[in-house]
């Protein structure tokens, strides 16, 4: 996945939540509430994505290590079925 695949994904608004496979196996779910944005070849999460700062808080994931990135899209609601007499 390229950095401006990811880019692409993230500036979609609203931004849809999305899980991220690593070439590790590992999975990141990744949210509006992370404030992601992408640097150079790092995905940062939990920092100011408006002054794109990384702060001590922040987390940073290595885009040649992400595998895919998939849309986490809701589960559709159970179709009632009214009984009929």
């Amino acid at each position: 996945m390229s950095p401006s695949e990811l880019e692409q994904l993230i500036e979609q608004r609203p931004m849809p939540n999305f899980r991220l496979t690593l070439a590790s196996g590992d999975e990141i779910i990744i949210t509006d509430a992370d404030e992601p944005f992408v640097i150079g070849l790092a995905l940062i999460l939990g920092g100011d994505r408006q002054k794109q700062d990384i702060t001590i808080d922040s987390k940073l994931v290595s885009v040649p290590n992400i595998v895919m990135a998939e849309p986490i899209g809701r589960r559709p609601r159970a179709s009632i079925r009214r009984r009929t007499r």
